[in-house]
């Protein structure tokens, strides 16, 4: 045991460091800060309480999510090790964030999806325990994966510990991988289970019969020419002869067996393991074509296949029984709807490099980003990685073959016939030059298993835009073939070295890759999540108010950075909160910018402290510091005066907390300014329907109107393509959340400047009349304006969305008598 792992100390040591790197993201990313997370561990928190599997009326009921259609082997296994903690705990740790900034990597604050306070730090009890010891066989599962990535690669090149090394490490310091592998998600065994049995496949696609004793065959001229060849690539010269190695080796009844239980596994842990039955299948019928013979691989197939069954087919009938869908999606899709219209071609591409960065690291809820240089490392990495697979190595393998002797020497792996004539090429292929060129001639079932290793991962990007068409992708979904993927970049990256260079190529390579992935923790996970320090005196510079909402809580005074501003730009505030007494409940604080109409233009709601100190968990006595940023919107109408107005409310009941008799305070005023840019436009934009329109800017000759009065809007459009349909403009005047009141749809100048006839460049002034019905209930209403093709009533799209695009707000009052 020692001496095997001495022999192969490169992996007991990157697998050491994994662990620990697992643990310190495990530690130091907040509880359920990992996508679905929380749903996750509340399948998991069902099952130890014994309420047993999920069952059609619980659909959309539990607090699982979608979580529950999900096939339950992680969640049963994480059960059965949390099962003896007690979770009676849950509702101080399980607070969701209202105002969590789900998939908006660009927020200042929100990160959070769970508040977090003093239930969920050390020493752990209860639910977070159980999620803790959750996340660490999560863990393990990442550690098997790394193992596998190792063991694929020896498979496929014996010997070669560098390049096993290598994707070993691309697997363990990927800090996206690390980040899954630290929480609590059923991925990590199907990606596992997925790796396992992908290392499995290569051994079998591997293994070779051993030679009868005195299979020997003469070296004639032909055959040292080359002129006929070998079929079998494992031959040993002896003497004056050729002694040649069976042919491919039957998989034993054991691999089966084991290949059909992980296989199963994968099935029973998540939908995307089915797809390992045809990889399984697809290696049974090489296998036996290899043989040349059929027969066994209907035997082969009928061991894998019931395994299979035995393991996961029990839970595709009851989904059947159940929902009449072996698959159950069509209960994941009540709960999270499926997209009502596929994407375009245009939408993937443009989403493609969410998804690889997400491959590599995207933290917390999709928002927390990592800075560019770290993707354009691990880009480059990849890249190098594909060309050398696709072009360097078929290049040093042609260059080879040029340089190489007339013999057939790959028949021979890499060495001329032993006759007694060519002893000087004995010795030249001993030389460094003749090892390079047999790095270049690989055996034919090194083919065939690098081949399978390529469509595994064409399978699970198909996988991965299938499940597209129906959600929006993500780079983990492409981990079950995180493992082959290393194995092909690992061997296309050493294609750039010498094979004397490979072990520096690898350990400089392995240290940055640790580097970063160490990295992470400190600088983009907890930063994320880490709550203003609290203080006990004011800090010089901020204005000294004194408003007491609802007896509770205290504004002790506020900070504005900036008394000016544009559309499109940031007001930066911060307050200073304190509490009077102990609080109840949670409360939102709200700060509202307000014009001279009273229409609100901006707004920001956040629990305080960007999302990370909950009102319950204030102690008496100490200054809360509150930072909020608020986005103006570049529709906002300028010039204006705007108002700041804070406040608080209970999220659930909408109910403010009083100061006085007002609901808010107002802290100061801002000056709204005209845009920068000197334009040609009232409230200039740039606006792209669809790569065909623009919208330039936009007009309304009044803010504030009565019921039974009309609102005049005008648009300035420019064609950036010649339009393919005379399209049709909307306008609506919406009271929220969706009745239109006013609506009027017309083509551009009442027909008079069809679109079709718009010229690439061409700009168009274009009038609308919106008349309210007397009847009109006061309020703000939204102006909503689209574009759309009459035949079909599909609209041009911004942004991928064909949703109408708020152009600002008026206010409706009754006249006063």
């Amino acid at each position: 045991m020692k001496s095997a792992i001495r022999g192969h100390w490169p992996i007991v040591l990157i697998l050491a460091v994994f662990l620990a790197l697992g643990i310190i993201y495990s530690v130091i990313n907040p509880l359920f800060e990992s996508p679905d997370e929380v749903w996750h561990y509340e399948y998991v928190r069902w099952l130890v309480e014994d309420r047993g599997l999920p069952r059609p009326e619980q659909v959309g009921e539990a607090p699982w999510h979608q979580e529950g259609s999900q096939p339950p082997l992680y969640y049963l296994t994480a059960a059965l090790l949390t099962g003896r903690i007690p979770t009676d705990n849950a509702d101080e740790i399980i607070r969701y964030n209202p105002h969590a900034a789900i998939g908006q990597p660009g927020s200042s604050g929100n990160k959070n999806v769970i508040v977090h306070g003093p239930a969920d730090s050390w020493p752990w009890q209860g639910v977070a325990l159980a999620a803790h010891l959750t996340r660490f066989f999560s863990l393990l599962l990442g550690a098997v994966t790394v193992l596998a990535a190792y063991g694929t690669s020896l498979a496929i090149f014996p010997n070669r510990q560098a390049l096993a090394s290598l994707a070993a490490a691309l697997v363990a310091f990927n800090p996206q991988f690390l980040f899954l592998s630290a929480a609590v998600n059923n991925d990590s065994l199907v990606i596992a289970a997925s790796a396992s049995a992908i290392w499995l496949i290569i051994i079998m696609l591997g293994r070779q019969e051993p030679a009868p004793p005195g299979s020997t065959i003469p070296v004639t001229p032909a055959l040292r020419s080359g002129t006929v060849a070998v079929e079998d690539t494992s031959v040993r010269s002896q003497d004056n002869a050729l002694r040649v190695t069976p042919r491919q080796a039957a998989p034993t009844t054991a691999q089966l067996a084991l290949l059909g239980l992980l296989v199963g596994i994968a099935a029973l842990a998540k939908l995307s393991g089915l797809a390992l039955v045809g990889l399984a299948g697809l290696t049974l019928l090489i296998i036996s074509i290899r043989r040349e013979s059929l027969r066994e691989l209907l035997r082969w197939a009928l061991i894998v296949g019931v395994v299979v069954l035995a393991v996961a087919g029990w839970w595709y009938l009851r989904n059947w029984q159940l929902y009449g869908d072996p698959l159950g999606l069509k209960a994941m899709f009540d709960i999270l709807p499926r997209r009502a219209e596929p994407p375009t071609v245009d939408e993937l591409l443009s989403r493609a490099p969410g998804v690889w960065q997400s491959a590599w690291a995207v933290f917390g809820w999709f928002n927390v980003p990592a800075d560019k240089w770290i993707y354009s490392f691990y880009t480059a990495i990849a890249l190098f990685g594909a060309i050398g697979l696709l072009v360097v190595w078929p290049l040093r393998f042609i260059a080879g073959r040029r340089r190489g002797p007339k013999q057939r020497t790959p028949r021979f792996g890499g060495r001329s016939p032993a006759t007694p004539g060519n002893q000087g090429s004995r010795r030249r292929t001993s030389s460094r030059p003749s090892a390079d060129r047999y790095t270049l001639r690989l055996p034919r079932h090194t083919w065939l298993q690098l081949f399978l290793l390529v469509v595994w991962c064409v399978v699970i990007l198909l996988a991965l835009l299938n499940w597209a068409q129906m959600r929006y992708p993500q780079g983990r979904l492409l981990f079950p073939a995180i493992s082959a993927a290393a194995v092909l970049i690992a061997y296309g990256l050493a294609g750039w070295v010498p094979r004397s260079w490979q072990t520096g190529l690898v350990a400089v390579l392995t240290l940055l890759m640790f580097l970063f992935a160490a990295l992470a923790p400190f600088r983009w996970i907890a930063p994320a999540y880490a709550a203003p320090p609290m203080m006990r005196s004011k800090p010089a510079g901020i204005t000294a108010v004194d408003a007491t909402f609802g007896d509770q809580i205290r504004l002790a005074g506020y900070h504005l950075e900036n008394q000016e501003a544009r559309p499109g730009e940031e007001l930066h505030l911060t307050l200073y909160w304190q509490a009077m007494q102990s609080l109840p409940a949670d409360y939102s604080v709200f700060v509202h910018l307000v014009d001279e109409n009273g229409i609100l233009q901006a707004q920001q709601d956040s629990y305080p402290g960007e999302g990370a100190l909950a009102t319950s968990d204030w102690p008496l006595g100490v200054l809360i510091p509150d930072q909020h940023v608020v986005r103006i919107p570049e529709t906002a109408p300028a010039p204006h005066r705007l108002k700041v107005n804070v406040g608080l409310y209970d999220y659930d009941s909408n109910e403010r907390l009083t100061v006085g008799d007002y609901d808010h305070w107002t802290v100061g005023q801002v000056a709204l300014l005209p845009r920068s840019e000197a334009g040609k436009f009232p409230n200039q934009v740039s606006i792209n329907f669809d790569d065909q329109i623009a919208l330039l800017g936009f007009d309304f000759d009044r803010r504030v109107m009565a019921p039974g009065e009309s609102l005049a809007l005008t648009l300035w459009w420019q064609a950036l393509a010649v339009p393919a349909q005379d399209y049709v403009v909307f306008t609506h005047l919406v009271l929220p959340p969706s009745s239109v009141w006013a609506q009027s749809d017309e083509m551009p100048q009442l027909g008079a400047a069809p679109t079709s006839g718009w010229q690439p460049g061409q700009q168009i002034e274009d009038h609308y009349t919106l008349t309210l019905p007397p009847d009109a209930p006061p309020g703000v209403y939204f102006v909503e304006i689209g574009i759309y093709d009459p035949a079909t009533n599909d609209r041009l799209q911004v942004d991928f969305s064909d949703k109408g695009i708020i152009l600002g707000q008026v206010k409706v009052e009754k006249p006063q008598p």
